[in-house]
C-alpha cells in the first residue's frame, strides 16, 4: 500500500478515513478538493491543468489522494496499487454531509466558507455514479481493492493495516 486512490460520495467518510489512513501509513494524504477549489467553489484549474497537475501528483512514489473527480480518475487508477472506496448508502451519507454542513464549524472538517449550494450537495450524493465507479474499478487491473459500505468497515480496514504481519 503505497498508492491509495480512496473514492467515494460526499459525506462517506472519505477524508476522515484519508487522514486517519495518513498517519497509519505515514503516506501524505492529499485531498484533491483542498487543490481544485478555492474559497467560495471557484475553481483553481482548468481540465487541462488539472489532469497535468493530477499526473504530477500521481507521479510521486507514495501518496494517498482522497477524492472523485471521475475525469481523472482512469489515469489515477492506472498508477494506484489500492483503492478504497466508500459505498456508503447515499442516505445515510446525505445525513453525514447535511450534519457537517450545518453543526461543523471546526477547522478540521470542511472549510466554513466554502459550502456548495444545499442543492447541488444533495443531487451529487444521490447521484453518484456508483455503478461506473465499480466497473473502472474492476477494470483497472489495482489488486487490492476495499469497499467499504459503514463507518464500521473503515475502522476494521484501519485496524487490520495497522496489524504487523
Amino acid at each position: 500500500m503505497k498508492r491509495i486512490v480512496v473514492i467515494g460520495k460526499s459525506g462517506a467518510g472519505k477524508t476522515t478515513f484519508s487522514s486517519e489512513l495518513s498517519k497509519e501509513l505515514d503516506i501524505e494524504v492529499i485531498h484533491l478538493d483542498d487543490l481544485f477549489w478555492k474559497s467560495g467553489w471557484e475553481r483553481v484549474y482548468t481540465a487541462d491543468e488539472w489532469e497535468k497537475k493530477v499526473k504530477e501528483l500521481i507521479a510521486q512514489e507514495e501518496w494517498i489522494l482522497d477524492g472523485n473527480y471521475h475525469n481523472t480518475l482512469d489515469v489515477r487508477l492506472a498508477r494506484a496499487d489500492t483503492v478504497i472506496f466508500f459505498d456508503i448508502h447515499p442516505f445515510i451519507a446525505l445525513a453525514q454531509a447535511l450534519k457537517r454542513r450545518f453543526f461543523d464549524t471546526s477547522e478540521d472538517g470542511m472549510d466554513i466558507h466554502q459550502k456548495p449550494s444545499l442543492r447541488k450537495m444533495i443531487r451529487t450524493i444521490i447521484t453518484f455514479p456508483t455503478k461506473d465507479i465499480y466497473k473502472k474499478i474492476k477494470h483497472s487491473g489495482v489488486n487490492n481493492i476495499y469497499i467499504i459500505k459503514s463507518r464500521k468497515d473503515a475502522r476494521k480496514l484501519l485496524v487490520m493495516i495497522n496489524r504487523p504481519l
